[in-house]
């Protein structure tokens, strides 16, 4: 009975280790070690372009930079150059051109009348009355809108016409009352003549004066 047992034994050993046609066992490779795809390298933004600001040159000032006036007076019968020299001048008042009113100014005649206070440079004094608070040449656009009078005996177109007015009514006053004050009005009346902003131009367009006060 014992070598009956023995063979049925070596063949649960034999099931046990799997070898149930009598071949040798196979093992299973290993899987291969995972792998990772390569990343492309980044290629560098180059920097956003900085732009410089620019800067725009400061524009001059003055009480007379934008005005609008309207109207121009009754300029009939005006000769074209005192026509021409009008308009240069109302022109460069609304440039705020200090150094062309003065160009203009001196171009003529070696004495123009700018102030009773004496000085040479007509610019400057501008400049100086504009910094104090007198809007000088916001005045010589109103006044040259003006209508202008006309001294016969010298051939000078002046503006206002009150101007050449030897006894102003109050009448006289109404044009530039779009200008000064009641209060100014009344002054000037006290004073017995305009001395207020005056212009005066030659007949051949000479610039002879821009002043104000006796």
């Amino acid at each position: 009975m014992y070598l009956r047992l023995v063979p049925a034994l070596l063949i649960a050993v034999a099931a046990a280790c799997g070898d149930t046609g009598g071949g040798t066992a196979t093992t299973e490779p290993p899987a291969p070690a995972s792998t990772t795809t390569p990343v492309a390298p980044t290629t560098p933004v180059a920097p956003a372009t900085t732009m410089t600001p620019t800067t725009t040159a400061p524009q001059p000032t003055c009480s007379a930079a934008g005005a609008e006036v309207e109207g121009a007076g009754d300029l009939t019968g005006l000769p074209g150059p005192v026509v021409e020299t009008r308009a240069a001048i109302i022109d460069l008042a609304l440039a705020c051109d200090y150094d062309g009113l003065a160009e203009l100014a001196l171009a003529g005649e070696p004495f123009f009348s700018f102030s009773f206070g004496g000085g040479e440079d007509p610019a400057e004094f501008w400049r100086e009355a504009e910094a104090a608070g007198d809007p000088a040449l916001l005045r010589m656009v109103q006044v040259l809108n003006l209508s202008p009078g006309h001294l016969e005996e010298a051939d000078i177109h002046v503006w206002p016409a009150v101007a050449t007015v030897q006894f102003p009514t109050d009448a006289d006053y109404d044009e530039v009352r779009s200008i000064y004050d009641e209060d100014a009005i009344a002054l000037f009346q006290e004073f017995g003549g305009y001395i207020g902003y005056r212009a005066g131009i030659r007949a051949d367009g000479d610039w002879l004066s821009f002043v104000a006060g006796d």
